[in-house]
């Protein structure tokens, strides 16, 4: 009996020894990417709204409100991605993506407004130094 506690409590303590190695490889402290932004855009009869806009690229989630009476497609466009959301009378619906600079489109199909073309901006600046993020 002692001399299988024995054996058990060195198998233990070499199984100790062996995982407080680690190799002395070196990683990089690669900063975090930008805290995400919340967009809000209104889908209306006669007019699409974004605030803010302009805005920065990076980790975006778009809030979209339909205030139409009608369910609308609402398609989002840009060189990297195109998204289409179906959302129903007075109803809302939200997603994320992240964003690279360049131009954003976003259109409805059956409002009555031209698309809106939004001008995303450089990256924004790494959240870091942001305590309490995600």
């Amino acid at each position: 009996m002692r001399k299988s506690i024995a054996g058990a409590i060195v198998v233990l303590a070499a199984v100790l020894a062996v995982s407080g190695c680690a190799g002395n490889e070196s990683y990089p402290n690669d900063p975090k990417p930008p805290a995400t932004l919340s967009i809000s855009v209104i889908v209306g009869e006669d007019s699409i709204a974004l605030s803010p806009n302009p805005f920065g690229a990076g980790p975006t989630r778009f809030v979209t409100t339909n205030q139409t009476g009608v369910t609308q497609k609402v398609l989002f466009s840009s060189e990297q991605f195109d998204r289409e959301v179906e959302i129903g009378s007075g109803q809302t619906f939200n997603f994320k993506q992240t964003v690279a600079p360049g131009e954003l489109s976003v259109s409805a199909d059956k409002a009555a407004a031209d698309a809106v073309i939004v001008d995303v901006g450089p990256q924004r600046k790494s959240a870091q130094q942001d305590l309490n993020q995600p």
